[in-house]
């Protein structure tokens, strides 16, 4: 049952992300549509608003994402899969319960900090980063503008790249950046074990976050991180 649980979850947080997004964009919409209207407007009367409107440039792209006019899409994919294999090695090193560097609290803000070096730097290309953010804005945009707003053959490659991009970013960090002698650290594992009693208190199923290698690599660790295992391993078999 916890696997059905746990995917039922995952279904949940993908849709909620993409109708936050979606809302999200809508809104945008609503507070500026007289003045998104007004250049609209200037736009059709200097014979521009079709070729501008959904471009990076035009007011379409307020909310969904477009490549730039005549972008070679081979090279704009390059651009978004290298972009975000980047950050998906900035999210893996902050998931990785051994690095010492990154102690849990700090690693929203150096994933935010990956995205905004990447955006800053590789936006101009394409860059979408994001399924969520990238379906979100354009399911807007075609609520708002009908089909003309669907973004052509950059759609799928927009909403799409950024998922075998990350899984690759996995693959790269567990096999040639990852080091399997590391132990966890004590940061991680007191957060392991917030979430564990979290989990019992309040009746959501208890995963083991320690067993088996977890176990013996966090055994040998100070006498602090001993005790704190111990208390684990209490609250588990509670």
């Amino acid at each position: 049952m916890n696997g059905v649980h746990s995917l039922i979850r995952h279904v949940r947080y993908i849709v909620a992300q993409i109708f936050g997004a979606y809302f999200a964009c809508l809104l945008v919409y609503a507070q500026y549509k007289d003045l998104i209207e007004l250049v609209d407007e200037e736009l059709a009367a200097k014979g521009l608003l079709e070729t501008i409107q959904f471009t990076p440039n035009g007011t379409g792209g307020i909310l969904a994402l477009y490549a730039p006019p005549g972008a070679n899409l081979a090279r704009t994919f390059l651009n978004e899969f290298v972009s975000d294999t980047v950050i998906g090695l900035a999210i893996w090193g902050c998931l990785d319960p051994t690095n010492v560097l990154v102690p849990p609290p700090v690693g929203p803000w150096i994933i935010g900090l990956a995205y905004s070096v990447v955006i800053w730097g590789f936006s101009p290309p394409g860059l979408a980063a994001n399924s969520a953010r990238d379906v979100g804005g354009r399911l807007a945009a075609l609520s708002i503008w009908g089909l003309k707003a669907s973004g052509g053959k950059y759609a799928a490659l927009a909403a799409l790249t950024n998922i075998p991009a990350m899984l690759f970013a996995a693959l790269l960090y567990e096999f040639f950046l990852t080091d399997s002698l590391r132990v966890m650290s004590s940061a991680h594992l007191e957060s392991m074990i917030g979430h564990q009693k979290y989990q019992e208190q309040h009746g959501a199923p208890s995963h083991h976050v320690l067993s088996g290698n977890g176990r013996k690599r966090a055994s040998s660790m100070g006498s602090t991180t001993k005790e704190q295992v111990r208390q684990m391993e209490n609250y588990t078999k509670a």
